[in-house]
C-alpha cells in the first residue's frame, strides 16, 4: 500500500492544476496577486517534494527494519522485546506525520489553484489556454537561445542535435505527458547530503532455454542493492549473490541443505563438518559465528574431532577437470585462504584458555607434528601456532586479554581512624568490597557458565561458585551485624551505615555487593524488625529504594539490564543474571534441529550472553587498597561458611524484637504517640 501510494503521490502533474512557475504579470488586470499564489504554490510544492521523499527514505528504512526482526523464541524471552520494534514504532508514527503534510499541502494546492482560475476567468482567460501560452513563450525562447546564441558562440555546437531536441520539445508542449515515476524509491542517504550513485552496467547472463525463448536474464545486482539500503544493506545477501556469480569451483562444497541460514545472515544450524567448512569459509570471514562456535563447540563435538576435521578442510583436493588456469584461481582464492583459516582457528584454540582443558593438552603435539610439515611450514601463519604452542607447553597464561587499566591515579583512600564498621567511611569501605569483588569477577570463565547450564550439578568449585560464595556471605554479615545489636537504635545506625554502603556501591557501579546487601537488609529476619527500622531516617529509605529498584527482579531484571546498558567499565555486575539467561537458553530450546543438525543459533546466543559477562572483565576497578581495611572484611565474613544459617537468624531476630499481641501493640502504638 505503501508502495502504490508513493507511485501514485509521484505521478500526479501538478502543473496541470496549479500555476508554479513565473508567468508574464501585464497581461493580467491583477497580475501581482497572481504572482503571489504562484510563490505560494512553489513553497508548498517545495515542502510537498520534501515530504515524499521523507516517506521514500522511511519506507526504506522500514524495509531494512522488517527484515531484522524475528519472533521472539522461548530460550530468548530473558532479552524481553526486539529492540526493532521500536524502530518500527517510530517509522510508523513519522509515516503517519508525512501523510498528514502531504495530504495538507495537496489541499492547499487546491485552493491556490482555484484562486488562480477565478483571477483568470475574470480576465476572460482559460486557465489551461493561459498555462499552455506561456510554457510555448518560455519554449520559444528556450528554443531561440540555442539557434541563435549572442555570446560565446564556441559554447554551443549547432550541428549536433542539441537543437533539434529543444526544437521537438517545443512542438510537443502543448501535449505535455505524465512524468512516468520508477516504482522504486531514491537511494537513502546516509551522511545528510544528497548522493549520486552511478550505474554501473552488468552484463547479462542467459541459459541455453532463455536464448530459445528469446529471453535475457539478468543476475541479481549488488549495486543496487547497495544503493537502496546504503551502509545498512545486508551484507550476508551481498556476499551471497557475488558467491552466485563466481565460478563454480570456488563455491562453498558443503550441501545447501547441510547449513541452514536466517534471512539476518545467522547460522540457524547444520551438520558439523559444514560449521566447520563455514568456520573457515574462503567467501568471507564471519568473527561473530567464529567467536560463537570456538566458546560452545564442545556441546556438539569434542577437541580431537575438531582437530581431525580442520585437518582434513587444510587438505582440500581441487575439482577434476580444471585446467591451468581455473586451478590457479581455485589454488589462489579458495585454497590458500582456506589454509590459513584452518590454522588461524588453531592458534585461536592454543590461545584461549578456555578452548583446551588441561587433559586435553596432549592435542598440542598433533598440532605441532602438523604444523611442522614442510608443506605447512611455509605458511607464516604456521610458524605463529608453533609459538604459541610453545608458550602454551611451558605453562604460561593461554588468555591474552586486554586488561584496560584507567591511565588515571586511584582515589585518594579515606583512612580510618578506628577499624569498626560504623568509623570507615561507606564510600571507602565500598571501595573496599569492590576491590576483592572485582578480582573475583576477572577469574570467572565462560566454559564455567556453560558448564553450568548445561549440567545440573550442586556442588562446583570454580569462579564462578567462588564469586556466588563471596555475595552470600555479605549478605550474612549484614545480617548477623545488625542482630548483633540489642538496642533498636545501634541496629539502626547498622541499617543507616549498610544502606549508604550500598548507594555508594551503586555509585562506583559494584552491582554485585549492592545486591548483595540489599539482599541482607531485606531479609526475613532483618524486615521484621519494625521498631528498628521506624528508627531509620526517610532519606535513607529513599536511597535503599532507589538500590532496590535497580535489582528488582521484575521483568527478569528489566530495570537492572536498563542500567547496565547505559554504563561503561569498570563494573561489577550482578552475575546472576548471565547465569538465569544461560539457563533460560538451556531450557527453551533443543540441542539439535530435525534431520540431525546443530542448533547453532542456541549456542550463538549462549555466546553473547557470555560475550556481555565479558564485556565487564576488560577493565578492573583501580582503588587503593586499605590492608587494614581488607583485613576487617575479611575476618567478618570469613566467619560464614557455606551450612544454612537462617535458621539461626531467625530465632536471634524473634529474641531481639517478639512477636507483639494486638492489644501490646495498640499499647505501644499510643504510648510513642504521647496519649498516656
Amino acid at each position: 500500500q505503501l508502495s502504490s501510494l508513493l507511485l501514485f503521490l509521484g505521478d500526479i502533474h501538478i502543473a496541470r492544476h496549479v500555476d508554479i512557475e513565473p508567468v508574464n504579470q501585464d497581461n493580467l488586470d491583477d497580475g501581482l496577486q497572481y504572482s503571489r499564489t504562484v510563490d505560494k504554490a512553489r513553497v508548498i510544492v517545495r515542502s510537498f517534494e520534501a515530504t515524499t521523499q521523507a516517506m521514500y527514505d522511511d519506507g526504506a528504512t522500514l524495509l531494512a527494519t522488517t527484515q531484522r526482526v524475528r519472533q521472539v523464541e522461548l530460550c530468548e524471552a530473558w532479552r524481553g522485546r526486539d529492540e526493532s520494534y521500536d524502530a518500527l514504532e517510530a517509522l510508523t508514527s513519522s509515516l503517519d506525520f508525512n501523510l498528514q503534510i502531504a495530504r495538507q499541502n495537496l489541499e492547499s494546492l487546491l485552493l491556490i489553484g482555484e484562486e488562480q482560475s477565478n483571477i483568470l476567468e475574470q480576465c476572460n482567460k482559460s486557465p489551461i489556454e493561459w498555462r499552455i501560452s506561456q510554457r510555448s513563450l518560455v519554449t520559444a525562447i528556450l528554443a531561440d537561445d540555442a539557434l541563435n546564441p549572442t555570446s560565446n558562440d564556441n559554447m554551443y555546437d549547432t550541428s549536433t542535435d542539441d537543437a533539434d531536441e529543444i526544437l521537438e520539445d517545443a512542438t510537443q508542449v502543448a501535449e505535455p505527458v505524465p512524468t512516468q515515476m520508477s516504482p522504486l524509491p531514491p537511494p537513502v542517504p546516509t551522511s545528510g547530503k544528497p548522493t549520486i550513485i552511478p550505474r554501473i552496467d552488468m552484463p547479462a547472463e542467459s541459459s541455453l532455454e532463455d536464448e530459445a525463448l528469446g529471453l535475457i536474464r539478468t543476475p541479481p545486482r549488488p549495486d543496487k542493492i547497495k544503493a537502496f539500503f546504503g551502509d545498512d544493506a545486508p551484507s550476508h545477501y551481498l556476499i551471497s549473490l557475488t558467491a552466485e556469480t563466481k565460478p563454480w569451483y570456488l563455491r562453498p562444497k558443503y550441501d545447501p541443505a547441510e547449513v541452514l541460514i536466517d534471512p539476518d545472515g545467522t547460522v540457524r544450524g547444520g551438520t558439523v563438518a559444514a560449521l566447520v567448512e563455514r568456520l573457515t569459509a574462503h567467501e568471507s570471514s564471519d568473527p561473530k559465528f567464529t567467536r560463537a562456535f570456538l566458546m560452545t563447540f564442545k556441546s556438539f563435538t569434542t577437541s580431537e574431532e575438531l582437530f581431525n576435521l580442520l585437518v582434513d578442510r587444510f587438505w582440500i583436493q581441487p575439482p577434476l577437470n580444471l585446467n591451468a588456469q581455473e586451478l590457479g584461481e581455485w589454488r589462489h582464492y579458495k585454497q590458500n585462504i582456506i589454509r590459513i583459516r584452518v590454522i588461524n582457528a588453531m592458534k585461536s584454540m592454543v590461545q584461549d584458555e578456555d578452548v583446551l582443558e588441561k587433559d586435553e593438552l596432549g592435542i598440542l603435539d598433533r598440532m605441532t607434528e602438523f604444523a611442522s610439515r614442510d608443506d605447512v611450514i611455509s605458511i607464516p601463519a604456521a610458524k605463529q601456532l608453533l609459538a604459541a604452542i610453545k608458550r602454551t607447553q611451558r605453562g604460561r597464561d593461554l588468555r591474552k586479554m586486554t586488561m584496560n587499566v584507567s591511565g588515571d591515579p586511584p582515589p585518594a583512600p579515606i583512612v580510618p581512624k578506628r577499624v569498626e564498621l560504623l568509623d570507615i567511611d561507606p564510600l571507602e569501605l565500598a571501595r573496599q568490597l569492590t576491590i576483592t569483588e572485582s578480582q573475583l569477577y576477572q577469574k570467572i570463565r565462560p566454559s564455567e557458565c556453560l558448564q553450568r547450564s548445561r549440567q545440573s550439578k550442586t556442588e562446583y568449585h570454580d569462579g564462578v561458585a567462588n564469586f556466588i560464595r563471596r555475595s552470600n556471605r555479605i549478605a550474612q554479615w549484614v545480617t548477623y551485624t545488625i542482630l548483633c545489636k540489642d538496642d533498636p537504635r545501634r541496629r539502626a545506625a547498622v541499617m543507616k551505615q549498610f544502606i549508604v554502603v550500598t548507594d555508594r556501591c551503586r555509585v562506583i557501579q559494584n552491582f554485585s555487593t549492592m545486591m548483595a546487601i540489599v539482599t541482607g537488609l531485606n531479609s526475613s529476619p532483618i524486615h521484621r524488625l519494625k521498631r528498628s527500622w521506624e528508627q531509620v531516617a526517610s532519606k535513607y529509605m529513599s536511597q535503599l529504594q532507589t538500590c532496590e529498584a535497580v535489582v528488582d527482579s521484575y521483568k527478569n531484571y528489566n530495570n537492572f539490564r536498563t542500567a547496565l546498558a547505559a554504563v561503561t567499565p569498570p563494573c561489577v555486575p550482578f552475575v546472576g543474571v548471565f547465569l538465569t539467561a544461560l539457563t533460560h537458553i538451556q531450557d527453551g530450546s533443543k540441542d539439535h534441529l530435525p534431520a540431525k543438525l546443530v542448533n547453532f543459533r542456541k549456542r550463538q546466543k549462549s555466546s553473547e550472553v557470555i560475550q556481555d559477562l565479558q564485556r565487564w572483565q576488560t577493565q578492573p576497578h583501580n582503588f587503593h587498597p586499605l590492608p587494614s581495611v581488607l583485613v576487617f572484611i575479611n575476618e567478618a565474613l570469613s566467619q560464614f561458611g557455606d551450612q544454612d544459617v537462617s535458621d539461626v537468624f531467625w530465632q536471634l531476630s524473634l529474641e531481639r524484637e517478639p512477636r507483639e499481641k494486638e492489644e501490646e501493640k495498640l499499647a505501644r502504638y499510643l504510648h510513642e504517640s504521647g496519649f498516656f
